[in-house]
């Protein structure tokens, strides 16, 4: 693989050996054989330097202290074909030796005729799920720890909960992800603590259903469902996913050295009260 030209020193003195001219008298013995075996791969069309290639179009060089050139030739070549900057990249490839990604994308950037036929892709900012009191705003998910169902008693997964405005939690374990179960604990959930005025929560089948839509309706709570591959508005809630899981672990590495799986329904109690003591 031919290596790229890396300043104008070395671009002038292929150059120079191409076109029979003498060189610089400070090289020493080695370097102008490495400089002589690199010319190789190289030829001089029109005073410009070429990568020499056997089959199909040569390639024009340029160096990196030749960005603005280097530039002026992709715009001409963008010019004809006004495409985005992956595909221009790899048409400029086939045109020039070592072309800089960078250097074709702000030529796509800068393009007036792009602009105005085809307008980059505005997102609209991402809005924060917030809440200005408590039990305003609440969250749910469950976590599955399947494979720790026989040491806990049968309990295999976590319904956790979060307000949005105290970054207080509970959690409930369950021995399954049945419809019943997860209603149970979210009654329970409501007549310890009160009433959200939003319920929400992702849309797998054990929370869009008509058991959990019939009980938010039976005491008035709106239920909102988030979007289909889109975790972001459930950001909070995940997070906290991750953080009782890895406490549960921690837990278990602490108390049960010997134990192979966690009893995590012994220390749930516990990583939860910490996490609502922490400061958030």
């Amino acid at each position: 693989m031919v290596s790229v030209i890396n300043d104008n020193e070395e671009y002038d003195a292929i150059m120079a050996i191409l076109l029979k001219l003498p060189l610089e008298r400070n090289l020493s013995r080695y370097q102008v054989f490495r400089l002589r075996k690199k010319a190789e791969h190289f030829l001089v069309l029109n005073d410009i330097l070429y990568l020499n290639i056997r089959e199909g179009p040569h390639k024009k060089v340029f160096y990196k202290t030749r960005v603005d050139t280097m530039a002026l030739e992709v715009k001409r070549l963008y010019g004809t074909n006004h495409w985005g900057h992956n595909r221009m990249y790899e048409l400029c490839k086939d045109y020039f030796f070592t072309i800089s990604r960078t250097i074709v994308r702000d030529i796509v950037a800068i393009c007036n005729t792009c602009k105005t036929s085809q307008p980059l892709k505005q997102k609209n900012p991402f809005k924060h799920v917030t809440a200005t009191y408590r039990f305003e705003h609440i969250m749910m998910d469950l976590i599955g720890l399947k494979s720790y169902k026989t040491t806990n008693i049968g309990f295999c997964c976590i319904l956790n909960v979060i307000d949005v405005y105290l970054k207080l939690v509970k959690a409930y374990p369950l021995k399954s992800k049945a419809v019943l179960e997860v209603s149970n604990a979210l009654e329970s959930l409501f007549l310890t603590f009160g009433l959200p005025t939003v319920l929400q929560c992702d849309n797998g089948k054990e929370f869009s259903n008509s058991v959990i839509n019939d009980l938010c309706a039976r005491f008035n709570v709106k239920l909102i469902h988030a979007r289909v591959r889109h975790p972001q508005p459930q950001g909070q809630i995940e997070r906290l996913n991750q953080t009782l899981t890895r406490a549960i672990a921690k837990q278990k590495d602490a108390k049960d050295e010997n134990v192979k799986e966690a009893c995590w329904t012994k220390y749930i109690d516990l990583v939860v009260y910490n996490y609502n003591i922490a400061v958030h």
